[in-house]
């Protein structure tokens, strides 16, 4: 997921992988490819569903989705 700041901020595009994960130096790195959502779904709206609010509120040093919150924000994204 590729999350925007600053106003007018939200979900803007996903990651899409193109290959496994690698060793790196500090880490693993995964070559992938941007592809923007049709609709963006904007902070507002993350922040006032239950199951998102509680993910996209403290944002910083988050590495992952809970399967719930994935679900949710899937669905949103798909209309």
């Amino acid at each position: 997921m590729v999350y925007r700041t600053g106003p007018g901020g939200g979900v803007t595009a996903l990651f899409a992988f193109t290959g496994p994960a690698e060793p790196h130096p500090g880490g693993r790195h995964a070559a992938g490819v941007v592809v923007p959502v049709g609709r963006p779904v904007p902070r507002a709206e993350l922040l006032a569903d239950p199951v998102l609010a509680p993910v996209f509120r403290h944002l910083r040093g988050r590495r992952r989705l809970p399967p719930d919150a994935a679900r949710r924000l899937v669905a949103l994204l798909a209309g």
